[in-house]
């Protein structure tokens, strides 16, 4: 199997990025410039597009009540550059959105709690935001009214 081969194979699980497809063929054994060629190819059909990917994981991942910071870092251990990252973030992620997006989780976290809403309960749900990826100075702000 050649490389072209083996990179459609790999893509017809799922969506990948020149990164992940690049160190797939390495692991495989495959020379630079099979990869090179590889890639340019998946390129020339479009079936690899590095920003595309990451606008749709993006969404994806608002979709899941991720944060810009965690979207960040996933985006970046998936070898997309940080300039295209931080531009369709800013084009898809503005603070009201992050704003509410953390609200909705909040409210999910607060309804799943069975019990009063204590500072104990604030923390475990500030945890939790934080994991997800929003800042802290936005989980600050909206925790505060609960207190």
């Amino acid at each position: 199997m050649n490389a072209k081969e083996a990179s459609l194979r790999y893509l017809s699980y799922k969506d990948r990025t020149k990164y992940e497809i690049k160190r797939h063929l390495e692991r495989k054994g495959y020379t630079e410039d099979d990869i090179s060629r590889a890639i340019e190819f998946l390129e020339e059909c479009n079936f690899v597009n590095d920003e595309d990917y990451c606008v749709r994981y993006i969404k994806y991942g608002i979709e899941k009540g991720r944060g810009p910071i965690r979207l960040e870092f996933e985006l970046k251990q998936r070898g997309i550059d940080i300039d295209t990252i931080y531009s369709k973030l800013n084009a898809t992620y503005s603070e009201d959105k992050e704003r509410e997006s953390a609200q909705r989780l909040i409210d999910k976290y607060i309804e799943q709690a069975d019990k009063q809403i204590d500072s104990k309960e604030l923390a475990k749900i500030g945890r939790r935001l934080a994991t997800n990826g929003y800042r802290s100075s936005l989980i600050y702000d909206l925790l505060s009214k609960y207190r």
